[in-house]
């Protein structure tokens, strides 16, 4: 998948949840975490072949899905996987985020991933576009993807 726009439905994703006030590290720490207790909610996700589909989710403090705040350094992470039923209730310990339709950008992440980030900020108004909210990680086939949600620029 190459720099496209994309339309997805709802899905929801089940994870780790963490904050960015939790320190430098915080998402590695919540990925290790979510990958180390897969196997608890394993029957429950979707999978691409072998691979359970991979989820970096991002919102505000308020988790309204707006983008980070403080210059996109403070917000909510949930390191996770796509559900296969949305009705899930989450075991004790996982968070469930369910993500409304929306509109992407979606960009191949780069050797840098802050580079990679700012370039598709800059490509997204380029191409008339306004950020409409917090930018999602995504892991499919081997490779690393940044989706930014996005609106026309009035």
């Amino acid at each position: 998948m190459k720099n496209k726009i994309v339309a997805l439905p709802s899905f929801s994703v089940i994870g780790k949840e963490g904050s960015s006030q939790q320190g430098d590290g915080f998402v590695e720490r919540l990925w290790n975490e979510a990958e180390n207790h897969l196997p608890e909610i394993a029957s429950a996700v979707a999978y691409d072949g072998l691979l359970p589909i991979y989820w970096g989710l991002m919102s505000d403090f308020s988790r309204s899905f707006a983008p980070w705040e403080n210059g996109f350094k403070e917000g909510l992470y949930l390191a996770g996987f796509q559900l296969l039923d949305a009705q899930l209730i989450p075991p004790e310990g996982w968070s469930k985020w369910d993500v409304p339709s929306q509109k992407y950008y979606v960009k191949t992440i780069g050797d840098d991933y802050a580079s990679s980030f700012q370039e598709g900020l800059k490509e997204i108004k380029h191409l008339g576009y306004a950020l409409s909210g917090a930018v999602f990680d995504h892991e499919e086939k081997g490779e690393s993807f940044l989706f930014y949600p996005i609106d026309m620029l009035s």
